[in-house]
Order: C-alpha cells, then sequence, then structure tokens
C-alpha cells in the first residue's frame, strides 16, 4: 500500500513525531511512503525519516492543486507514486488531502483527516478574529470530509468537535496515538537523578503546567532540597516564561530550561527522570520508557490531574472530560514519587508501563491502514470552494509580500526555535 502523509511542517511536535514515526513503521514493513510538507524548510524531525520515505517540501505550490487544469502538471512536478491513502495530519491544511485525492478521480485514493487537540478550530485566536482562511478551513473540514474520514485521537477530541460544530460526528473514528515500546532491557539503563522532574513540549497556552509548575516546586523545595524542574521545548510562550514567569525558579536553581531537544536525545532526558508530568505523544513516551509519569491537564490553571497514567481513562492525553473531575492534585503525586524508595517508585514506573501496552504502534498501525482501506472516497470538491481557496491564498500571499518589502532593512522575525524566519 502507499500512503501520502501531509502536514505543515517536521519541526518537533507531537504530530511531527507521530508522523515520523507512522512512516517509518510503514516502509519497514514493506508498504511505500511519501510525506508532502508546506514550510520552506527542513525540520528537525527529517534526519530522523527512514531513507526509503519520499519526502517532498513544496511551499505555497500545493496551493496550485486547487487549479483544476493545472493539478495534474503540479502533482507530477512532485514526483510521487500514486497514493492509495492520504492521510493529512493537520485539520488546517485537510483541504490539501482532498485537492491530492481529486487528481485521481477516475480512481480515487482514500483520504481521512486526524485530529490531535481537542480543537483544532476553537483556540481562542481562531475565535475571536478567525479570518476568511480559518472560516474556510472549518467548513471544508466539516462538510466535504464524510465523518467516516475524520479520525480522533481520543473520545475526548471527537466530542469536542462534536459540541464546536453543534451536530453528531457518530461516524468518526477513535484512532489513539501510537508509540514505540522500548524492550525491557533498555530500561535496565535508567538511572533517575533523585528529585529530577521532567516535562518535554510546547511553550503555549493550553499546555498551562509551564504556568501553574513554580509554586508547586517552590513548596517541593521546602521539603526536599533536591528538587528540580527540567524542561525541553520551544514555542510562541517562551520569551513570556523565561523572562517572566519562570526568571526567579530558574535564578534559584529551581529550573532548568534546556531549550528544545533532538528527538533522539529525548531517551537520555528520560533515563535520568524521577518522574514525569505533561501531556500527549511524550507523556506516553515517557511512561513506555517507565518514568513514573503524571497527565497534566489542557487549559488547567488549578493542577490538576487524574492521578498517575495508568489511572488515566484510556486514550486521553491530556483532555479535559465532560462529567468528570481530576481527583488528584499534581503536587501530592509529585510530593508521593519524590518521596518513594526504589522499589516503590518502580512500581509506579511498571504500572505506568503495562497502561501504554494498548499504544503499542504495530497493534494500531495494522488497524489504521485496515480502516483506511474501507473507507468511502467522498465526492470532488466543488469547483466553488476551489476557487475560494486560490483567491484567499493569492491575497495573502501578496499582503505578506508588502510586508516583507516594508521590513526590508529591518531585523527578520524569528521562529522561537531560532532557526527560520517568520513570514
Amino acid at each position: 500500500m502507499e500512503v501520502l502523509l501531509i502536514n505543515h511542517s517536521l519541526y518537533t511536535g507531537g504530530v511531527e513525531t507521530l508522523m515520523v514515526r507512522m512512516a517509518n513503521w510503514l516502509v519497514r514493513h514493506g508498504h511505500g511512503c511519501s510525506i508532502l510538507l508546506r514550510d520552506q524548510f527542513e525540520g528537525d524531525l527529517c534526519p530522523l525519516l527512514d531513507s526509503k520515505v519520499k519526502l517532498r517540501i513544496v511551499g505555497n505550490k500545493w496551493d496550485l492543486l486547487a487549479i483544476k487544469c493545472f493539478r495534474s502538471f503540479i502533482w507530477r512536478s512532485f514526483k510521487l507514486p500514486k497514493p492509495d491513502v492520504i492521510y493529512t495530519l493537520e485539520q488546517n491544511w485537510s483541504v490539501i488531502g482532498l485537492l491530492v485525492r481529486d487528481v485521481f478521480r477516475k480512481d480515487p485514493p482514500s483520504a481521512a483527516t486526524g485530529a490531535y487537540h481537542l480543537n483544532q478550530f476553537a483556540y481562542e485566536q481562531n475565535l475571536s478574529n478567525p479570518g476568511r482562511l480559518a472560516l474556510l478551513q472549518r467548513d471544508i473540514y466539516n462538510r466535504y470530509y464524510l465523518d467516516s474520514q475524520k479520525v480522533f485521537m481520543s473520545e475526548e477530541t471527537r466530542l469536542g468537535h462534536e459540541a464546536f460544530f453543534k451536530r453528531k460526528i457518530e461516524e468518526g473514528w477513535v484512532w489513539p496515538l501510537p508509540i514505540k515500546i522500548p524492550d525491557i532491557k533498555q530500561l535496565q539503563s535508567r538511572k533517575p537523578v533523585p528529585g529530577r522532574i521532567l516535562s518535554i513540549g510546547r511553550l503555549t497556552r493550553f499546555k498551562s503546567y509551564s504556568w501553574y509548575m513554580v509554586p508547586i516546586l517552590q513548596s517541593l523545595r521546602k521539603r526536599r532540597s533536591n528538587v528540580q524542574w527540567h524542561i525541553y521545548g520551544s514555542g510562541m510562550c517562551e520569551e513570556e516564561l523565561i523572562q517572566i514567569v519562570w526568571k526567579d525558579a530558574i535564578r534559584d536553581g529551581l529550573i532548568v530550561f534546556h531549550g528544545s531537544i533532538p528527538y533522539e536525545q529525548i531517551t537520555k532526558a528520560f533515563h535520568e527522570a524521577s518522574v514525569f508530568v505533561g501531556m500527549g505523544t511524550v507523556l506516553l513516551e515517557a511512561a513506555a520508557a517507565g518514568v513514573p509519569s503524571i497527565p497534566a491537564l489542557v487549559d488547567d490553571s488549578e493542577a490538576l490531574s487524574w492521578g498517575f497514567i495508568d489511572k488515566m481513562p484510556y486514550f486521553t492525553v491530556g483532555e479535559i472530560i465532560p462529567g468528570m473531575s481530576p481527583p488528584y492534585k499534581v503536587e501530592d503525586l509529585l510530593d508521593e514519587v519524590l518521596t518513594a524508595n526504589a522499589a516503590d517508585s518502580d512500581a509506579i514506573g511498571t504500572a505506568g508501563r503495562r497502561y501504554v501496552e494498548p499504544y503499542c504502534e504495530d497493534l494500531l498501525m495494522h488497524r489504521f491502514l485496515a480502516t483506511m482501506n474501507e473507507l468511502d472516497r467522498g465526492s470532488e470538491l466543488p469547483a466553488m470552494i476551489r476557487w475560494r481557496f486560490i483567491a484567499i491564498r493569492v491575497v495573502r500571499f501578496f499582503r505578506n509580500l508588502a510586508l516583507s518589502i516594508s521590513r526590508v532593512g529591518q531585523e527578520p522575525l524569528r521562529h522561537p526555535s531560532g532557526d527560520r524566519v517568520i513570514y
């Protein structure tokens, strides 16, 4: 089977590492896999791709797939094989999956789009001033992807989308985050540093543990002098956190901020951690590595949790669950594991490792391919929608061009990762 994966970029993040794992698993198991990216730069995860994965970074060129008379020519310019399966990992660009599908109308591949946030379309900035492109992206996702083509990482994610669109999405299917479970021998090299708390993730608003951890650390430090929080990540809130929220804690040695971490070095960070606090894919990976792991919750200012990861409802990775109240405080869980003896700490880690076994990538990838193969192919995207997309993208192109010209001679804005210009 030939699979095409579509996303914006391959810079370190939960969705991006998922795409790398999916691609590498596919080629290892005899399937073909291509990746189509819009970003103008190779992300830091690109070197982790198997050499058999076909990677194309096409920039805004993929917008031209919306022009019917050009789309076959544009697709051929990518020099990729015809896919049997198209999977978009970012809902905002799910339109591209349909445009690629429509290149092959005589024998269309199956197409689906994954949801990896409680609601991609309901972030505060999208609600307050969504803009024409965001409104169109919502409309395409809601109306032109069949519900059976909508994939959700958890039941809570599906329910969140139902609430936003004010309708049932009962045919949408839950496909949890697949992870690689380390061999048990790899866990024997774990040498946790006493008092070391670890978090890895994007520094963004909805990951609110970045804000509430400081007073927790100060409280823990009064009882244990070796408590120290090691943070890896980058994001749009990095400057605010370092210069305001974490400033005094960094000065006092409570926080060690490392910035972005190459994905291949995450294992070393796991081996040295006494406990992990966070959400998303990396929460599952920490538990799989035997680290006692505490799920943080999305947009939570009260520092609550479901407990250690083995108490977390299955196939959630930090979501708020309607009708359920998290029963534990993050501080109490940290205190429990940091005061535990080695045997009790290992027991917490072992329970977490057993909990994540259903996330094994072999099990979930076979299920993914079987389900994708049975999907309805859907109907062609209407010409009116395609032309609206092109018109919006053309206007945005010239607006960004004018902005770039106006900034000639000024210091360019840069992405928090430090290695790419923001346009």
